[in-house]
């Protein structure tokens, strides 16, 4: 089975705007288009 991975610097931006801008998790991915 084949992994799905994430650039690095989509996953640093994942984390930035969870926990500094205090994004729910659905708007981050709407934000950054990812499901």
């Amino acid at each position: 089975m084949a992994e799905w991975r994430l650039p690095m610097p989509k996953l640093k931006e994942i984390l930035r705007l969870y926990h500094e801008g205090g994004m729910s998790r659905r708007a981050i991915a709407a934000s950054l288009d990812i499901s």
